[in-house]
């Protein structure tokens, strides 16, 4: 069985930023006991930031495959 983290880190790499971003923060275990859950948290959030931007200034954002205009 795959732990919350690993699952979080596949939907990051799937692009799935929401998805991830949630299961990221539903996750019991402290950053100060697995620095990778801030270093996730980061990069859900900056790509995240990144499509909202694009978004708003009406550009293009390909998300691997997935277009989000």
């Amino acid at each position: 069985m795959d732990s919350a983290l690993d699952t979080a880190k596949r939907l990051y790499n799937a692009k799935r930023f929401e998805k991830a971003l949630g299961v990221l923060l539903s996750m019991e275990d402290s950053s100060e006991e697995n620095p990778e859950i801030p270093y996730y948290l980061g990069l859900c959030y900056s790509c995240l930031l990144y499509t909202s931007d694009a978004a708003d200034e009406e550009d293009s954002v390909d998300l691997g495959g997935r277009r989000i205009i």
